[in-house]
């Protein structure tokens, strides 16, 4: 991409961590590892139970596998934002549709 705002108003287009952030952002096995995060999420998700919330073990489980799968959307939405700029020119993070969905639900 040939960007020309800055991302963040820091980090011009040749900036070391926009470059890198790109280069991550765009790369195919961190999109499957995110996927792959997904999927357990969904899958922990669907687990869940009102039965295992008396269950000091399991209540702990998911309470930690939560907060895990928000941070771990949390930096990816960050990482996209660093590499494509959030808005302002075309490749930015808001003008992706898949980015819109998961930035709403991050």
């Amino acid at each position: 991409e040939d960007f020309t705002l800055k991302s963040m108003w820091l980090f011009d287009k040749n900036h070391p961590a926009r470059l890198h952030a790109y280069r991550l952002a765009t790369n195919k096995q961190f999109e499957n590892g995110v996927l792959c995060v997904i999927l357990i999420s969904s899958i922990v998700m669907a687990v869940q139970s009102p039965d295992l919330d008396d269950k000091p073990f399991w209540s702990e489980f998911f309470e930690r596998a939560d907060q895990i799968f928000v941070a771990v959307f949390a930096c990816e939405m960050v990482l996209k934002i660093v590499a494509f700029s959030l808005y302002g020119e075309p490749g930015c993070y808001v003008r992706d549709a898949w980015n819109q969905f998961d930035g709403t639900i991050v």
